[in-house]
């Protein structure tokens, strides 16, 4: 039985703050956090870094993995996984801590005279792909947690976001020295051209002006060779640019590629993205750090309606990332066969007609979304993401970047008890392990979360 929505055109309003709708994380009971730090003193010291993962034989290797993840998710008790799940994530916003506070603790050390009048978080998303919104709600929850006094520009107007500053007035403006953010995601590369290009314009209006430039973590992934081998000369471009040095001088000087990695941080959600970038650009100082819309923390999800409640949620993307061909109702029908089982397919502007949502931005109505389904099935990075901080039982399938696997193997690094997913290599294949889930008595909402 299908039970499919389609999505309609909905007015947004302004929202005040992206923060103004975040209290609804982090809450937890006495009982459960004293139970979770007993359980953390049992669990191994987390590692972070070494050599990047081979992701070529990820599809051989699918069985074993796929029969390992099922047995973890059908013998857990909810509980169980809610202790690990709280203990993985806080370990992923420590990390973030460690490594990006790193910068903004440097700064107050070398500049206490400053108001942080100038220090900027550059274009930060406002628009309907809600993972965007996620990426900057995990900057701000960032920031506030770090005590960093800053704003938001952007170089051309998006619809929720008109009061917010004009970038190059900032860039132009600024006084003294002062650090610049520049938004995270999963635009460098060719797939996206407009946010590449206001970046790499954006590292030389910023090195100029006096910014140190710590870019968010990203995902690099090109179609195009010529376009990679250009755009790697036109970053370095501007870098010298920006700092007023020869690419003699950069080239044959310690000092001057120093100084260089001291103003240009690059950071990277993969490690494939930090290996490539470590070969394009050698003169910036790459890091790897997590996504950081985990930064968010935990979500707590309240059980939908009975009317909404279907056996399979799919949120699919339908844009040139995609890599599983149709997501018609008609496909899924098909994949279900006999089972009598409901579903819907959606996005996340399906949950503004659903909810009677008129605001893009709320995070709340898309906790809402992932959770009418008894099992979620994804193939948005940000979509899986907020099921993990929600509790919410997913199965991913990768886009045409392999971003899901690289993103989420690289945040949970050698933990295996934090995979509380599965992967599926089609959509096909997805269906069927949900279906093989449910009748194994799976579900996200058999009992209260």
């Amino acid at each position: 039985m299908n039970t499919s929505g389609s999505a309609s055109a909905a007015t947004a309003t302004l929202m005040p703050s992206i923060l103004a709708s975040r209290r609804r994380f982090l809450v937890q009971t006495a009982t459960a956090v004293a139970t979770t730090i007993i359980f953390f003193f049992n669990l191994s010291t987390p590692y972070y870094g070494g050599n990047d993962a081979n992701t070529s034989n990820a599809s051989t290797s699918f069985q074993a993995l796929h029969r390992w993840q099922r047995q973890r998710l059908h013998q857990r008790n909810k509980t169980e996984t809610s202790i690990i799940r709280t203990k993985c994530i806080d370990e992923i916003r420590k990390i973030h801590d460690e490594k990006l506070g790193e910068f903004i603790r440097k700064f107050k050390r070398d500049s206490s005279e400053s108001d942080g009048h100038w220090n900027l978080l550059a274009q930060p998303s406002f628009h309907s792909n809600l993972g965007d919104t996620l990426l900057t709600e995990g900057e701000e929850v960032f920031f506030e947690r770090q005590q960093f006094v800053h704003q938001m520009c952007l170089h051309y107007r998006e619809w929720p976001a008109k009061n917010i500053s004009h970038c190059p007035k900032h860039f132009e403006n600024a006084i003294g020295n002062n650090l610049a953010f520049w938004h995270a995601g999963g635009n460098w590369g060719d797939l996206w051209p407009l946010p590449q290009k206001l970046r790499m314009n954006g590292v030389a209006s910023l090195l100029k002006n006096n910014f140190t430039f710590v870019g968010m973590p990203q995902s690099i992934f090109y179609r195009s060779n010529a376009t990679r081998e250009h755009h790697t000369k036109l970053i370095k471009q501007n870098v010298l640019k920006g700092l007023g040095l020869s690419e003699f001088e950069l080239n044959n000087s310690a000092d001057a590629m120093s100084s260089v990695r001291e103003r240009l941080i690059f950071t990277w959600r993969e490690k494939s993205s930090f290996q490539i970038a470590k070969q394009l650009y050698p003169f910036a100082h790459n890091m790897i750090v997590p996504d950081i819309a985990f930064q968010m923390g935990e979500f707590h999800p309240k059980r939908p309606r009975e009317d909404l409640l279907v056996d399979i949620l799919l949120l699919l993307r339908n844009d040139q990332e995609s890599n599983i061909g149709s997501r018609s109702d008609e496909a899924v029908s098909l994949a279900i066969g006999s089972k009598n089982k409901t579903f819907r397919v959606a996005d996340w502007d399906d949950r503004l007609q659903l909810f009677g949502d008129s605001n893009h931005l709320n995070v709340d109505t898309a906790v809402e979304l992932l959770g009418l389904g008894k099992i979620v099935i994804v193939d948005r990075l940000h979509a899986g993401i907020l099921s993990y901080l929600s509790g919410l039982d997913f199965i991913y399938i990768d886009n045409i970047s392999q971003k899901l696997t690289k993103t989420l193997s690289t945040a949970f690094e050698r933990r295996e008890e934090c995979h509380l997913w599965e992967r599926a290599d089609s959509l096909y294949n997805a269906i069927q392990q949900a279906l093989e889930y449910l009748d194994n008595g799976g579900g996200n909402w058999g009992e209260e979360v």
